[in-house]
């Protein structure tokens, strides 16, 4: 349902109603009383919003970049996602398998072959991957990748807006507007090439909510334990977003301490209380899953240095109507998905232009040093960051992603802009400055993603002839063996409902003894050597000693079967194979095979 329009919001955060044409200097009260709520645009001037159900139109806008997947869920492919895909419906497969065989979901030892991996200290997104495991079985992953991608950005946008018009602004166009650019700025816009764990963030704004509301709370022990429940559920959604939440709540706290000192303290109390009731709750049901996430099998500790460049945050993102996809990627990294801190300097400066002009109210100080703090600390170790990159959880975050808080903060002062030219009584004032915000956003705003039809698998797994090679709990090796960038062969295990294990993959793992991790496996001779052979072209001397390695790597691996499907340099591979193996494989459906 959506949030009737407002003038005045419930418990607002923000605003104490004004009931004069000239907007007063706002208290900005965190204990705003309840009144009735006008509809937008009861003051002298409306945008136009208001019969707009917020639902509908970001479900509109999300489906317009997501067109091309929906055109085929089950062959179409998002081109700038790299393998990032194939890993989230390989997850989704897992998932679903593992509820129709009650296997357990936190591990696996179909991939990375025969060590396995952690699938809790990966990204398996369980607290959707599993509900949404009838609609992969039925489907399949293709379908459920495209449902979530599309529905996590509007249900993100949604849930963005009902907070803002809840505690934020009185103005239902305002809220629209938060809502939107929390969930299709370029920061996001970004990440929803790939990486859902961040872009469905539906559940932040009802954990900020459940835990504003301790501060009035009749029963901390209940919604207490509400709260703990509802961070426990997202950490199986994603959890360096709840990190990254968590840090930002923490800078909001500090600028609003600063801010408003008296209700601080007043409120301290119920918080302290009512988090600790929220925590004790999260630890006790989390307390295996984060056990074995951190000290069980293929643990790790990963250290990521991705910081944002200081000049990306006027430039304009590559997924965008004036962007350059070029220059985007040379300030990025190379990284179509990590264009954290692109806002363009249009927006840059009517967000400074809103701060200065909205000076007299107290939470814009809060939201602009929230946004400011924020920036700075996604500049890495180059700043603040280096004083707690080294600490445990703060050392495994990738630092430019904290620009995502500076999203929200920005919002949120896109939303009070709007409430206060809403009720300007100046119509050129009004006029001037929504032409000023549709000028910032227009050049930033999402183009819709490049898809393309991915390879079907070969009719060795479609037709299920694999099985006469590849015996129950037993390895199937593709040839070469895969990796993070050569993830494509996962797709056959999905094909063959999970029939098979396969030595490396796409994951996060140990990469050495002491437990540093990274991505993909640890490359074994064999391995490396079949790799070699697929970037260069180039057939190694193959002698006695490459052979009884081969067979070492074979044996190690549990292997059946050797699998190599067409490819560039594929004849060189299969003479490489041929071999390493002392024997010719067989042509059988599409593939060259070699029994082991």
């Amino acid at each position: 349902m959506a949030v009737q329009p407002h003038y005045s919001s419930s418990r607002s955060i923000m605003n104490t109603p004004s009931v004069t044409k000239q907007p007063q200097p706002a208290t900005d009260s965190i204990d705003a009383p309840d009144q009735d709520r006008a509809p937008d645009g009861a003051g002298p001037h409306r945008f136009g919003f208001a019969s707009v159900s917020p639902a509908v139109l970001y479900a509109l806008i999300s489906f317009y970049l997501y067109h091309g997947l929906w055109s085929n869920p089950t062959r179409s492919y998002l081109t700038l996602s790299a393998n990032d895909q194939t890993l989230f419906e390989w997850l989704f497969t897992k998932a679903a398998h593992d509820l129709v065989h009650l296997t357990n979901p936190l591990s696996t030892g179909l991939l990375n072959a025969p060590e396995g991996v952690n699938l809790m200290a990966n990204t398996a997104m369980l607290g959707l991957a599993l509900p949404l495991a009838p609609l992969t079985l039925l489907a399949g992953a293709g379908v459920t990748w495209t449902l979530l991608m599309t529905g996590g950005l509007a249900a993100t946008a949604f849930s963005w807006y009902w907070l803002a018009a809840k505690y934020v602004t009185t103005s239902r166009t305002g809220a629209l507007l938060a809502g939107g650019f929390c969930a299709f700025a370029p920061a996001m816009v970004s990440h929803a090439t790939a990486h859902p764990n961040l872009t469905v963030q539906f559940m932040i704004p009802v954990i900020i909510d459940r835990l504003l509301r301790l501060r009035h709370s009749q029963s901390l022990p209940r919604d207490g334990a509400v709260l703990g429940l509802f961070i426990t559920y997202q950490v199986f959604i994603g959890e360096e977003l709840l990190f990254i939440a968590a840090i930002g709540i923490a800078l909001f706290a500090l600028g609003y301490a600063a801010v408003h000192g008296a209700q601080a303290s007043r409120f301290a109390g119920p918080l302290t209380r009512g988090t600790a009731v929220a925590g004790g709750v999260a630890v006790t049901l989390l307390a295996y899953p984060l056990a074995h996430q951190f000290f069980g099998s293929q643990s790790y500790r990963l250290k990521h240095d991705a910081a944002n460049e200081p000049g990306a945050f006027l430039a304009f993102p590559g997924q965008s109507l004036a962007g350059d996809a070029k220059a985007a990627l040379a300030l990025a990294g190379n990284s179509v998905t990590e264009q954290n801190s692109f806002l363009g300097w249009p927006l840059l400066v009517i967000v400074c232009g809103i701060v200065i002009w909205l000076l007299d109210r107290p939470m814009v100080k809060v939201f602009a040093g929230m946004t400011i703090a924020a920036a700075v600390l996604s500049l890495g170790a180059r700043g603040p960051w280096s004083l707690v990159d080294y600490l445990p959880l703060f050392r495994s975050i990738v630092e430019g992603r904290l620009a995502l808080i500076c999203v929200v903060g920005i919002a949120m002062l896109l939303a009070l802009a709007v409430e206060r030219l809403a009720a300007h009584p100046n119509q050129r004032v009004c006029d001037a400055g929504a032409l000023a915000l549709a000028c910032a956003l227009m050049p930033i705003a999402p183009t819709p993603y490049p898809t393309h039809e991915r390879d079907a698998p070969p009719a060795f797994i479609t037709s299920g002839l694999w099985k006469s090679y590849v015996h129950p709990g037993r390895t199937l090796v593709p040839v070469p063996v895969p990796d993070n960038v050569r993830a494509g062969t996962m797709q056959w295990q999905m094909r063959a409902n999970m029939g098979f294990a396969i030595p490396g993959g796409y994951f996060v793992g140990p990469i050495d003894k002491d437990g540093n991790g990274w991505y993909g496996p640890i490359l074994r001779p064999t391995a490396k050597l079949l790799l070699t052979v697929s970037d260069t072209g180039r057939i190694p001397d193959i002698g006695p000693e490459q052979r009884r390695q081969a067979r070492k790597d074979l044996a190690y691996w549990r292997a059946d079967a050797v699998v190599l499907p067409p490819q560039p340099h594929k004849q060189e591979l299969q003479t490489t194979v041929d071999r390493l193996l002392d024997e010719r494989g067989t042509e059988r459906a599409g593939v060259h095979v070699w029994r082991v």
